[in-house]
């Protein structure tokens, strides 16, 4: 396994820290953004999982469904600590956010400013253990 400072993996990792930067802003400077955090915090978490590909020395393949990205990295590695569930959850953000739609339903307030639940996972950082693995 590589290790995060490899030239394949370090860049998937900087750019998931860009994330998780913007989201931190957005929270205590625009926490009505809910959907541009929502977005971050979906890229955060593709970002790590391609990270985990790419030091398992697996081309990141260039999708954002997380759900398939979960399954593509049980292939090659044990990583219990990440749920289908919440993948499936954060998937529609990184393009649902990005795009004006009618009718759709946004992060409730009182839970995460992703939309999980407090006691779910997201990408915040009192929460981001799964996708800070062990980096």
């Amino acid at each position: 396994m590589k290790q995060k400072d490899d030239p394949e993996v370090a860049p998937w990792i900087a750019r998931r820290d860009e994330d998780l930067e913007m989201m931190a802003v957005a929270l205590e400077h625009a926490p009505r953004l809910r959907d541009a955090i929502a977005f971050h915090a979906q890229q955060a978490a593709e970002k790590s999982m391609k990270a985990l590909l790419a030091a398992a020395g697996v081309e990141p393949p260039h999708v954002h469904d997380l759900v398939f990205l979960l399954e593509e990295i049980e292939k090659v590695l044990p990583v219990a600590s990440i749920s289908p569930r919440d993948c499936q959850f954060l998937t529609p953000f990184a393009t649902m956010a990005r795009y004006p739609q009618k009718n759709r339903p946004l992060p409730a307030r009182g839970s995460c400013p992703c939309g999980v639940q407090e006691d779910s996972l997201c990408g915040r950082r009192d929460h981001r253990g799964w996708v800070m693995g062990e980096w």
